[in-house]
């Protein structure tokens, strides 16, 4: 699996998205990092609430499915996902 985010500088949203959507773990380890993954997730959960409009899923229908939509709703309400941090 090819590591595209370690020992770069991002330089675009694709980039970005591609080295996530490809990542295993950092270093080079050849086991997944779920952990790792699962933290990074969080990250991002934590980041949504924080910043994200409360009409901004309504208004990106065409860019995810309503499976998606419907468990980020999940996700983002469900007080179980939220960190101290």
């Amino acid at each position: 699996m090819q590591q595209l985010l370690i020992g770069t500088s991002i330089r675009s949203f694709e980039q970005l998205e591609q080295g996530l959507r490809n990542w295993c773990n950092i270093g080079g380890a050849p086991d997944y990092d779920a952990v790792g993954m699962i933290t990074l997730l969080v990250a991002c959960l934590d980041n949504l609430r924080a910043n994200l409009p409360d009409d901004i899923l309504a208004d990106h229908g065409a860019t995810l499915s309503e499976g998606e939509v419907a468990i980020l709703k999940v996700m983002l309400s469900n007080n179980e996902f939220v960190t101290n941090s």
